[in-house]
């Protein structure tokens, strides 16, 4: 069966600040900028095939099991949002984003999680593949349920300063591939066969 994972991005990679909800204090978008640290979250779009299904209920736990670990959570729209809301109820320390975030805040998202969840079904994913390939770390689990991703994003959170350490030695064959100069490489390869 698929398998799912949970990806430690390297401090290369990686440091954060978070959108927090704060429901007397809204913007236009109804969550306000927070200065507090974000390290475990969701990027992305949020779809039932990754994740939204089980996510409220996978934070909710995490959150109990962990309650001095903040959760980002990007929503598409303010429906998600209410929807998440009420499926899960007011939780201390989980930030909602609702919206698109721009390509330079998602990079930067990205790269200041401790633990980017990726509960997708399946796990054909870029990322998965990324990961499959040994560009980062990861802690992987096979049921596609609230209980088991929880109890992974537990274990992954409990060992980050392992799964760090392992993905900042893969961190140069992330940046090969990955970096302006690779794609440039890429680019200039494509035209030569030409």
């Amino acid at each position: 069966g698929p398998s799912i994972r949970i990806a430690a991005p390297s401090r290369a990679m990686s440091g954060i600040t978070g959108l927090r909800r704060i429901s007397s204090l809204k913007s236009r978008t109804g969550f306000i900028c927070s200065r507090e640290p974000t390290p475990v979250g969701f990027v992305g779009e949020y779809l039932q095939d990754k994740g939204g299904a089980v996510l409220p209920d996978v934070i909710a736990r995490f959150r109990a099991a962990r309650p001095d670990r903040r959760f980002f959570l990007q929503v598409q729209n303010a429906t998600q949002a209410a929807a998440v809301s009420e499926r899960i109820g007011h939780l201390d320390g989980l930030d909602i984003h609702t919206g698109q975030l721009s390509h330079r805040a998602y990079v930067s998202r990205l790269q200041t999680l401790e633990i980017l969840l990726l509960p997708y079904m399946p796990d054909k994913t870029w990322m998965a593949d990324q990961l499959a390939a040994g560009k980062g770390a990861e802690v992987t689990f096979k049921d596609h349920t609230a209980e088991s991703i929880a109890a992974a994003l537990v274990a992954a959170n409990d060992t980050r300063a392992v799964l760090q350490a392992e993905a900042a030695t893969r961190r140069d064959a992330w940046r090969a591939v990955e970096c302006v100069d690779a794609l440039l490489d890429r680019i200039i390869e494509r035209v030569d066969r030409v």
